[in-house]
């Protein structure tokens, strides 16, 4: 399969929503989990290196949007109701991450160099297994 190196350069096609409000100009977001990276936790007295996984925390999540009163609303709207909402991330080829959390923080970073105002949203994440992979077809 070929590379689409438009696809690999922007978030074009990719959609966030949270419950049924999608935020139209996300931009930017954070991470879907993972493995930790390995911490050396070899004592001094042994001969064989011991690597253990470290701590991963995803207890919030950030998404970084161009404002715009519909999203900056919307999610107003659900910080204010404390609703623990699914959140869904849609990438351009139809691979979904879901989690579940509640919007914690929504607000302006300032603008940029193109005069745009930025903001963000914070969610603290309830999902004790963290991220779930699947497709928008609704099979994993």
């Amino acid at each position: 399969m070929a590379l689409d190196i438009s696809k690999a350069l922007t978030t074009v096609g990719v959609t966030i929503a949270v419950g049924e409000q999608q935020i139209e100009w996300a931009h930017d977001c954070g991470d879907f989990g993972g493995e930790p990276e390995g911490l050396d936790c070899t004592p001094l007295s042994s001969k064989v290196k011991m690597e253990k996984s470290g701590i991963v925390e995803q207890e919030q999540w950030e998404v970084s949007y161009f404002y715009n009163d519909t999203d900056y609303d919307n999610l107003e709207k659900l910080k204010k109701a404390a609703t623990n909402s699914e959140i869904k991330v849609t990438m351009n080829n139809g691979t979904t991450f879901t989690n579940h959390g509640v919007v914690s923080a929504n607000y302006l970073t300032g603008l940029s160099v193109n005069g745009m105002a930025e903001a963000k949203a914070v969610f603290n994440l309830s999902d004790a297994e963290g991220w779930t992979k699947g497709t928008s077809g609704g099979g994993a």
